[in-house]
């Protein structure tokens, strides 16, 4: 660009001094042209965005553009009109997913209109003739105008609602700056009985506002009069005229008017041939100002007979075609969305499945001939078919192996949700063995296998079996404190209404019904994630039923388990109490998981069952990982350990 600009300078240095100025004139014309022309690009790149946000209610500057795949922000260097989509080839700099050519078309077709706009200021320029201050004041109205409409274009034809606020820059500058100048308009009206300037600006611009309002809402009726189906795309006929009315004066609004009537109603018979959409109307405004503006400016359209009445020939002319496509839409309409409804015979009520009329009852209220069976049954395999079931009702289609991640944040989202709405703020987890039983059924069962055993004193099996139950008979007093413990904790955190460090267990048996028991027996809320298991494994009835959950993953499973979780009570139990005690453990470790108390219920077991003090000896772990976890032999204990580890004081928690 610097070259250029130093060849333009430069050249005229060795011309005569016509031929220079001549040179200077039309080299300021070139400039003044690809100026315009960028700055129209640069308006329609903002343009993208505002048909893209205006319609969502969103903010029109921030945030910045960004890849709507990969979601990193447009560079600098990348945000140039229509040079940005070239350097780019039409893909995203960062996850090249492809760009829609259709940003640098609107730039261009904003820089074209903005550039014809200008003709015949850029004629002058060239000439050299003197330019009033007003008539680019003019100019930047009209541009305004144009690219109001052009937005309003591409919403309609991306089928949304274009919002009335769209015009109310122009309807706003339009009624305003005419008071300085009424010569801003391309037709002024001349009102003797005014004096003042001001006063013929004012009149005139509320001329044309009453007119396009009317114009527009005359144009909304002949819409709704024709009874077009819903799935139109709306436009706005009335802040569109009213616009036009303001900036350029009601004579071109009623012109403009008649004008796109008559290209609505040809458009409609082209669309019915060509099976396409139809025009934007603000598009076939837009065109006829970008065109109309530059031929009335330079006299040939308001010069001669034609300026001697009051709207002139090309009103005449305009008016006549208007009439014609105004009638040729009346007719053409209902034949271009057939809007009647074919005749065909429907299948006799008797042969219709209970399938079908459930779906739609009207079927069997009315009487059909006997010749549609092979309808009527191509209809029934269609509703029957797995492929016609709505997708949230499909368990097959659910249950197939490409929408697990669905299942996975479904099962995420539903405890999360059903907490939220109960007020569960914080939760105090209990796992233990589901081998644990009540002391009545562990002596109960311990009775039964020592009175096999003594009925075939050789059977060895028989004989490990009694020892197994003398063991949980041993390990019975655990279900009587884990019952006991919930029952201090729900009694503690759940008062006033709020639901703190509420019990939540894995909703089996065992310590998980103690524990669950223990909040019921005072009313208490309590919460248990079941799990799909092999075999059949119900919830324990000690559950509030609007919190026991089901899952079929033991991934979102664990994560509920951890998500609100203040605190870990682990009674003695198997493979899945240890796997649920020694992940926490990891993630403490890891620094993975907030720092939570985690209390080993039964010193004596669990330093059988496991040698802590083993793995730090080893090297495994380190000696400060033993401090990870405490351990506590009553209830009381259990339960001092989490307040004062939460450093809890209040007396909704504490009495």
């Amino acid at each position: 660009m610097l070259p250029i600009a130093s060849l333009l300078v430069c050249l005229p240095l060795a011309m005569s001094a016509a031929d220079a100025l001549w040179w200077l004139q039309l080299s300021g014309a070139t400039l003044l042209a690809v100026w315009l022309f960028f700055f129209g690009a640069s308006l329609g790149s903002f343009l993208n965005v505002v048909v893209y946000r205006l319609p969502l209610g969103k903010n029109l500057v921030s945030p910045g553009s960004a890849c709507p795949r990969c979601g990193n922000k447009i560079r600098s260097r990348h945000n140039l009109p229509i040079l940005g989509w070239l350097i780019l080839r039409g893909k995203c700099f960062d996850c090249h997913a492809p760009i829609s050519a259709r940003y640098p078309l609107v730039e261009a077709v904003v820089g074209t209109a903005l550039l014809v706009l200008a003709a015949n200021l850029l004629g002058d320029v060239a000439l050299g003739n003197r330019i009033e201050p007003f008539v680019w004041v003019r100019y930047g109205l009209q541009a305004l105008l144009v690219c109001t409409l052009i937005a309003a274009a591409l919403i309609e034809y991306d089928g949304q609602r274009i919002p009335f606020s769209l015009f109310h820059p122009t309807l706003v500058l339009g009624l305003i700056l005419p008071l300085w100048e009424p010569q801003l308009r391309l037709i002024l009206t001349r009102w003797p009985w005014l004096l003042s300037p001001w006063q013929q600006g004012l009149a005139d611009g509320a001329a044309g506002f009453l007119i396009g309002l009317v114009l527009g809402l005359m144009l909304a009726a002949d819409w709704r009069f024709l009874s077009l189906p819903r799935q139109l795309p709306p436009f706005a006929p009335v802040p569109m005229l009213a616009a036009i009315g303001v900036v350029l004066g009601w004579q071109v609004t009623l012109v403009l008017a008649f004008f796109t009537t008559a290209i609505w109603g040809l458009g409609m018979i082209v669309t019915r041939v060509a099976g396409r959409g139809m025009i934007p109307l603000a598009a076939i405004a837009a065109l006829y100002i970008t065109l109309l503006v530059p031929s009335w400016n330079t006299g040939w359209l308001s010069a001669g007979p034609i300026a001697q009445f009051p709207l002139g020939l090309f009103v005449w002319l305009a008016c006549l075609t208007g009439l014609c496509g105004g009638l040729a839409a009346l007719f053409a309409a209902p034949w271009y969305y057939d809007r009647a409804p074919r005749s065909f015979p429907l299948p006799d009520p008797a042969h219709v499945s209970p399938s079908i009329t459930a779906h739609h009852p009207s079927l069997a209220e009315t009487s059909f001939p006997m010749d549609s069976q092979e309808r009527l049954s191509r209809t029934q395999a269609i509703m029957n078919s797995p492929s016609y079931r709505l997708a949230s009702e499909d368990v097959d289609f659910l249950n197939h192996d490409g929408l697990r991640p669905v299942r996975m944040q479904l099962e995420l989202l539903k405890p999360e949700m059903a907490l939220l709405e109960n007020k569960v703020e914080s939760t105090i987890v209990v796992f233990g063995g589901t081998a644990i039983l009540e002391r009545a059924e562990a002596e109960e069962r311990l009775a039964r296998a020592r009175e096999a055993s003594a009925n075939a004193p050789e059977d060895t099996g028989l004989r490990r079996f009694v020892e197994r139950a003398e063991k949980q008979c041993e390990k019975a007093h655990f279900y009587d404190k884990a019952r006991e413990f919930a029952r201090i904790v729900s009694a503690s955190c759940q008062r006033e209404g709020h639901c703190d460090f509420v019990v939540v267990t894995g909703g089996g048996p065992g310590i998980m019904e103690a524990a669950n028991r223990g909040a019921a027996d005072i009313d208490a809320k309590s919460i248990g994630l079941n799990i799909t298991l092999p075999h059949e494994q119900a919830p324990n009835p000690y559950i509030t039923p609007e919190l026991c959950f089901q899952f079929r993953y033991f991934a979102m499973r664990k994560m509920h388990f951890l998500m609100r979780a203040k605190g870990l009570v682990i009674f003695p139990g198997g493979f899945g109490t240890f796997d649920e005690l020694f992940e926490a453990l990891t993630l403490r470790q890891v620094g993975r998981m907030p720092n939570l108390p985690v209390v080993l219920f039964g010193r004596e077991w669990w330093e059988r069952a496991v040698d802590f003090q083993f793995l730090a000896d080893e090297g495994v772990i380190a000696d400060h990982h033993l401090k990870l976890f405490e351990f506590a032999e009553t209830p009381e204990e259990a339960w001092e350990i989490i307040c004062r580890f939460h450093n809890l004081r209040e007396s909704r928690f504490i009495d």
